[in-house]
C-alpha cells in the first residue's frame, strides 16, 4: 500500500488517456487529460 502524499499528487501529470493512481484499501486518484484529478472510492456490498 503507497499511500500518496501531497507532493506525489502535485506531480503527476496529465496524460493523453485518463489513469488511475492507488491509495490503498479502495481508494484512487484518477488524473484526466484536461489536468482534473478526482478522488474514486471502490467498495463492495455483501460481496458485490
Amino acid at each position: 500500500m503507497g499511500s500518496l502524499t501531497d507532493i506525489k499528487i502535485r506531480n503527476l501529470k496529465p496524460q493523453e488517456r485518463p489513469y488511475q493512481v492507488a491509495d490503498g484499501d479502495g481508494l484512487i486518484l484518477e488524473v484526466r487529460p484536461s489536468g482534473q484529478k478526482a478522488w474514486l472510492y471502490r467498495y463492495r456490498v455483501h460481496g458485490r
